[in-house]
């Protein structure tokens, strides 16, 4: 299984806890170079990949469709595989 694990500062730990629980670190593609807007290049490196694994990126407390931003609500919107979304904290109730 070929999966892009998207981590961002904020969110890093839980990210990379549920991408290693999934048993997905084996095999990842790496976005070092920024050349646009970062959600079309990780929808773009996802062509290949069966999962992507990315954090909720907004207002945490929230729930439902406006829990993520923009960034995190157009790769979810337009990836071409699975996609992993973690909570990055406790969710309210």
């Amino acid at each position: 299984m070929r999966v892009l694990v998207w981590i961002v500062e904020e969110t890093w730990q839980a990210t990379a806890a549920a991408a290693a629980a999934q048993a997905a670190l084996g095999r990842q593609a790496v976005l070092d170079a920024r050349s646009g807007r970062i959600e079309y290049e990780v929808v773009a490196a996802a062509a290949t990949a069966d999962l992507i694994v990315l954090a909720r990126d907004e207002d945490h407390p929230r729930h439902g469709p406006r829990s993520l931003g923009p960034t995190a609500r157009y790769v979810v919107d337009h990836a071409p595989s699975a996609v992993l979304l973690v909570w990055p904290d406790t969710p309210s109730r």
